[in-house]
């Protein structure tokens, strides 16, 4: 049986270096020609010697290096064996963790604020926030190392069935932010925020859900538009023109007067503003130029400014205009800004072709048509949204 605890407080302080003295079961002390002495611990693994350092003489004193090896033989000795440099590993993990302690809201905080700024759509950061804030109130306190499954499953459990859709946004925006934060340091082990193995033995999984943007009857377009020219607010013209090009409301909200060319009557969306990631150019019509026209005076380089900010105005915006038109969806629902482009596409069904139909919403088409059909339509587009103006503007 191999001696171990061979040596001394009075050897250690006396060796001089090179040398490499044996205390016995894989712990030694090694000391170097300038003065500095430090502890190893050899063992065997899978027919190999590795070594791994403990730290340096009297910092580790002789009864802890004692201790870490005396730890190390008893993984070497379970079953099944642990390899005392992965368990150490673990443990400064830990210890890495315990000292790079963060609350769960303040690294959403600070990850939500770094993430934004990669957003085209600015609403996404108040979404998190909002979301976050709401529904996962009783972690947010809480160290982002010492939140398990079953805390995320509480946030969860009250909005699982009664908000399906919000709660696997939360679920999904919550798992980004343990990765992250496991990335950092600040977490260690498994994301407890992972569906696969882990939550979804305790949440059901939800059966897809299709759900549309509320959009307003056909029927109803022309006395829609009818009611948007009786009103002032620059929320109204906003909608106006979106309802005239199909677009969508942070395209047209987020419009500028670089984009607009008023000599060939177009307006071009660059690719970062569309969904898509494609430049979007749009055949603007006679009534969309007046709009637009009547529009120039105003200041700065934002075609639809906030009354309340320095910025575009708020999808809110639009929402509440529509809501306070009062016109309703085939299901009864209030209709929404962005429903305008079910009508357009509900209409174009019987007036253009399926392709120039796509092209006019600024859908992405498959790679292999693109690859083959490289212009835009421009010419096709401008005469459907002739026809199109029209129809909306037929009561007036």
């Amino acid at each position: 049986m191999a001696v171990i605890n061979r040596l001394t407080n009075l050897h250690i302080r006396n060796v001089t270096g090179p040398a490499r003295l044996q205390d016995g079961g894989g712990l030694s002390l090694r000391a170097r020609k300038g003065g500095s002495k430090s502890w190893v611990f050899t063992y065997r693994w899978h027919g190999q010697r590795p070594e791994v350092g403990l730290g340096a003489w009297p910092a580790i004193s002789l009864a802890a290096a004692r201790a870490k090896a005396e730890q190390a033989r008893s993984w070497l000795a379970s079953t099944p064996k642990l390899d005392p440099r992965v368990e150490w590993e673990k443990i400064a993990k830990v210890d890495q963790a315990a000292n790079n302690s963060i609350s769960f809201g303040e690294f959403a905080d600070v990850y939500i604020t770094e993430r934004a700024q990669g957003w085209k759509n600015r609403d996404h950061e108040k979404q998190w926030r909002g979301s976050l804030a709401r529904h996962a109130r009783t972690i947010w306190s809480k160290s982002i190392n010492d939140v398990s499954s079953a805390d995320v499953l509480n946030c969860l459990k009250p909005i699982w069935y009664e908000i399906p859709t919000t709660a696997k946004r939360v679920l999904g925006r919550m798992e980004l932010i343990f990765d992250a934060a496991r990335a950092e340091g600040y977490v260690v082990g498994m994301n407890p925020a992972t569906w696969r193995g882990n939550l979804q033995s305790s949440l059901p999984k939800l059966k897809r859900q299709e759900s549309h943007y509320p959009a307003i009857k056909l029927e109803d377009v022309p006395n829609f538009w009818l009611w948007l020219t009786t009103r002032e607010a620059m929320s109204a013209r906003c909608v106006q023109v979106l309802l005239l090009t199909a677009t969508r409301s942070g395209e047209a909200r987020g419009a500028v007067w670089d984009e607009i060319d008023f000599d060939a009557a177009i307006w071009t969306i660059p690719a970062k503003r569309t969904k898509n990631g494609e430049k979007h150019r749009v055949p603007l019509t006679g009534v969309v130029m007046g709009i637009l026209t009547s529009l120039r005076p105003t200041p700065g380089n934002i075609v639809f400014p906030s009354s309340v900010t320095s910025g575009a105005m708020s999808d809110k915006a639009l929402q509440k205009l529509c809501h306070k038109s009062e016109f309703f969806s085939e299901e009864g629902k209030p209709i929404t800004p962005h429903g305008c482009r079910a009508a357009f596409r509900t209409w174009a069904e019987l007036h253009a072709d399926e392709d120039t139909a796509e092209r006019a919403l600024g859908h992405r088409r498959s790679k292999l048509v693109r690859s083959y059909a490289r212009g835009d339509k421009l010419a096709q587009r401008r005469e459907l949204m002739l026809l199109w103006t029209n129809f909306v503007s037929s009561n007036v």
